[in-house]
Formats: structure tokens, sequence, C-alpha cells
């Protein structure tokens, strides 16, 4: 295999690509935090972050013509005008610094390639933060995320694309996400996941199918260091089989980053508000797979890239077990990260795979959610995370048949026996939270008196251009035969291909109308003289337009 060797990950060149996008991100993310002072009379913050330090002033980038910022986001472009400008600045860093950003630039390159490749680095303990998750039993539960400083990230996402990149060849078809090379063309993702799983089953139409459904419980709240450990020594020897050499660099640090982490001790140790905690789970189930937590580290962190190889590691070794009794013809098994499919026309060979894969999961020191069977469909069946083999399958009442489940789900998507589409509920509700939250943010500063700088008119197109950008995006409302920015409807973007889906986006479009009338509603009762647009008339703003336009629709979108 011809796998780069470890010091391109940490050139000049890719590392100067990936601050320039962390320049424009932190830069969106700023104006996205200004918004809410710079509609009030406040002045936004002075402190610049290093990352502006180290680059040159806006006013002096490079431009694209028209055709280089066809088909581009803004992001796109702004990434790829940044890089040009400092290239041209620095010849291609062949240049003696003159400027102070410069420098500043070119010191930050040399520490970082330096303290890495140099031995001399090693992962700091990262800060653990407090998610909300849920109430349960009157009790707050929070998810720990642990957060490293953005040159740590650089540095423990460029040691994951190399270790991935490594590791890749030796993983199987079967698993779909955190991968980096393709399968037929296509990259690994959710979407290819749900497309195999449609195509297994109009290959098998005229026969009954079982799924079982498996999500292991706090997965990485749960991984035994020494079991990562173990994993990882032996995926090395595979690597090294296969003539792939993995770099002395990148293995110890996989290890510090093991090392600046664990749940039993960073975590249980933080404090918290009264009546909260951090789920976990109970020390007996932990002691049933072998994990001590008296002795042992056990977790990894949420929000750490390494993480993420870590899971494939761990579960490569449950995907090699599985797939060894596995009939390709008729069965089919599928992971995202740790939610497990498993497709077959025998509801023995279901069962008895499952079984293979519930096994494996202990001998990797991993703990799934009980399976739960049920007699008859019901919401119920919808609260178990995982199942026992069920038969997918209509069911007809007609003839008293009930315990058949008409929709299989997996990574977001519900997919019916008759292969229609659908989106989870669980994953529209937290759209229209996200609606909502967006809209009242602006709501609360309303509700609160407080004296605007801006109009009414600029305040409501703020608000109405952030809900439409994370709904369906900006550069596929022009340029639909190219690939999707982020937005939710580039998370489901199969529903493209479903002649069935009215219902669920027109339903966010509704609720999103909502929200924009439930925020023109309050900007109409502002007080006047906390706005400079006071002597602006009702008739002027029922003249504004309450519609975008069909491309801005999550339904035409989809459509």
């Amino acid at each position: 295999m011809n796998i780069k060797k470890f010091e391109y990950y940490f050139s000049e060149r890719v590392l100067l690509k990936i601050l320039c996008r962390k320049r424009i991100l932190l830069a969106k993310k700023e104006h996205d935090k200004l918004f809410h002072k710079k509609i009030l009379l406040k002045k936004g913050h002075d402190n610049l972050d290093e990352l502006y330090q180290i680059f040159p002033s806006r006013n002096k980038w490079l431009r694209l013509n028209k055709n280089e910022r066809r088909g581009k986001s803004a992001l796109e472009i702004n990434v790829i005008q940044l890089e040009r400008t400092v290239l041209r600045a620095t010849e291609k860093f062949k240049k003696k610094p003159i400027e102070k950003w410069h420098q500043n630039l070119i010191e930050m390159l040399l520490a970082l390639r330096s303290n890495i490749l140099n031995h001399k680095y090693e992962v700091p303990k990262p800060l653990v933060l407090k998610q909300f998750k849920e109430i349960k039993s009157k009790k707050t539960i929070y998810r720990p995320i642990a957060y490293f400083e953005y040159l740590d990230r650089i540095i423990i996402g460029q040691v994951n694309k190399y270790l991935t990149d490594c590791f890749d060849p030796l993983f199987l078809d079967c698993s779909y996400a955190f991968r980096s090379i393709k399968k037929g063309g296509k990259p690994f993702t959710h979407h290819l996941a749900v497309e195999d799983i449609i195509n297994f089953k109009k290959e098998h139409h005229n026969e009954d199918l079982y799924v079982a459904e498996c999500d292991i419980k706090k997965f990485y709240d749960c991984v035994n260091h020494n079991k990562a450990k173990e994993i990882f020594k032996i995926n090395i020897k595979k690597c090294n089989s296969q003539g792939i050499e993995i770099d002395n660099r990148a293995k110890n640090l996989f290890y510090s980053y093991l090392e600046c982490y664990s749940f039993n001790e960073d975590v249980l140790a933080a404090r918290l508000p009264k009546n909260s905690e951090f789920g976990w789970v109970k020390t007996s189930d932990l002691l049933k797979v072998g994990s001590d937590s008296t002795n042992e580290s056990i977790g990894v962190p949420q929000g750490g890239a390494i993480s993420c190889l870590i899971a494939n590691l761990l579960m490569h070794e449950v995907d090699e077990k599985v797939m060894k009794f596995i009939d390709k013809k008729n069965t089919f098994y599928a992971r995202f990260c740790d939610d497990m499919v498993l497709l077959s026309n025998s509801k023995g060979d279901c069962k008895s795979i499952l079984e293979v894969y519930s096994n494996t999961l202990k001998d990797m020191k991993l703990l799934s959610h009980p399976f739960s069977e049920f007699k008859v469909y019901s919401k119920e069946f919808w609260k178990s995370k995982s199942k026992a083999p069920y038969k997918w399958a209509k069911n007809d009442f007609a003839k008293n048949v009930k315990n058949n489940v008409p929709w299989l789900s997996f990574v977001g998507y519900q997919v019916n026996s008759d292969l229609k589409i659908r989106v989870r509920r669980s994953s529209l509700k937290k759209e229209i939270n996200k609606q909502f939250r967006e809209t009242g943010k602006v709501i609360s500063l309303i509700n609160g008196g407080f004296d605007f700088r801006i109009s009414e008119r600029a305040i409501k197109y703020r608000v109405t251009q952030r809900l439409l950008s994370m709904s369906v995006g900006r550069r596929n409302v022009f340029y639909r035969d190219q690939s999707i920015q982020m937005c939710w409807t580039s998370g489901f973007k199969l529903l493209r291909e479903s002649d069935n889906i009215v219902f669920q986006p027109k339903h966010l479009d509704r609720k999103r109308a909502k929200n924009l009338a439930r925020l023109d509603s309050k900007l109409r009762k502002m007080d006047k003289a906390n706005r400079p647009d006071r002597n602006r008339k009702k008739a002027d703003i029922d003249k504004e337009p309450k519609y975008y336009g069909h491309p801005f629709s999550y339904f035409s979108q989809l459509k």
C-alpha cells in the first residue's frame, strides 16, 4: 500500500491549509456570537485570537475570479483565498519573514512541527465539559465532552488521519464510519449503509427478512485502555504483514492520547451541580466483561479524533468474527461506529450471528443494551435500543398478524418493508428544537427591553438567513448537482430518491414559518423608543416577504 509518510501530515503546506480553515471557521463563529451584541448598543470584544495574529488582515486577501468561485461555498472560497494570499506573500515559505503576521506564522509552524517530529509532544489532559443529556428519576444526567485547545486538536486530528490511512486497508466493507478509503467509488457514509440495506432488500423482495439491531452501552466511556492497547498492537502487526510500517511517533502519540484521559479518573472527579451526574454504567456490569474500574483506566475522550479510530480498531475485531459466520447471499451485516444492523432470510441464522456479535463485544470488554423481544409491534418497540430478531414486514390486522415490524431504523433513517424512506422522529424533533432555539435567542433580547442599534428588518433578515442556511444550505440552492454543504437536508439526502416524502419536510417548513412569525410578532410589539427605525410604519412591515421562495424549502430540496 502507498501510505504517505508521517512527516507529510505535519508539512508546512498541510498545516497551513488546516490553519486557514480554522481561521475562517473562527471568524464565522465570532460573527455568530457578535450578532447578539451588534443588534444591541454594545461593542464586541477587542481581544483577538492567536489565529488572527498569524495571518494578514482581511483587506489584503487575494480574491478568486468568478469562474473559480462557481459552485464553492463561502467557507471554501475564503479558505482558498487566504491560503493563496499567504503562499504568495511568503513565496511558498521561501521568503524571510518581514511582516509581524508572517513571523508569527513561521514560529507557530516551527513549534508545531518540531514538537511532533522530534518526539517532544505529549497530549495534555482535556477540559471536561458537561453537555445536557436528559432528566432521569428527577436527576439531571450530563454527557462528558473532552475539550482540547485548537493546536492540540490539530495535532490529534493529523495523527488520527495518518493512523486511519494506515489501518483502513484492514477494515471490512461492513464498517461505514470514520473511513478514509472508498467502496465502489463512493465514500463510506451512513447514506451508503442505508443504500446497501435497500439493495439487499431488493435482492430478497420475495422472501421474509429478519432483522436484529444493537447499540453499545456508553461506548466511548467504557473503552478499556488495556484492551485498546492490545488491539492496537495486534493491528500494527497486521499492517506490517501487508508492508505498512507504522511510524513510532504515531504509536507514542496514540498511547499518550489514551493516558491523557479516563472516565473513572477524570470525569467522575469533576464537580457538578447538586442532584446531577455524568451517566455511566454500573461497576458490576463492567466486571462482567472483565473491566475493573478500581485498577484499570476506562473511557476515551468524546470529542477527540483518535477516539473514532479506537472505536474502529475494537469493532474491527468484532466485524472479523461476525463475517466468518455470514453467508453474504442470504445475510447482511452493517456497522456504523457503535450501531449495528443484521438482516437475514433465516431467523435462526440471524439469532446465532447476533449471539456471536454479542459474545465478541464482551471479549472487547464492551457492553450492549439488553436485546428486547416483542410479541406485538407497538410504541414500546421504539424505546428499545437493542432488539432481538424480528420479522421486517407489514402487519395484517385482518388476519390478526401483529408481531411484524414495518420499519427498520438505522443511522437516522427509517426504511419501510416496501422501501419507503423517512427520517427518524427524534431527528425531526431535534431540528424543530434547533429552529426554536435560534429564534428564541433574539426573542429573549426583545423581551428584555434592550436598546437596539439595528432595525427590526435587519434583525429579522439575520435570523431568517441563519434558519435557511442550517436547513438547506446555500450552495446547493444554485448548484443542485454538486455535493451539498453541511445542513439538515445534506444529512438526509437519500430522501431525494424517495417518492413518498411529503409530510416530514413540509412539517419542517411549517415549523420554521411559525418561528419566523413568532419573531415577527415580537418585533411589532417592541418599544419604539428602543429601536432605530422607530418611525417605520406597520404597513411597511406587512409588505415584506413572508416566504423566501421554493429553493429555500426543506420540501423542495428533498424533491
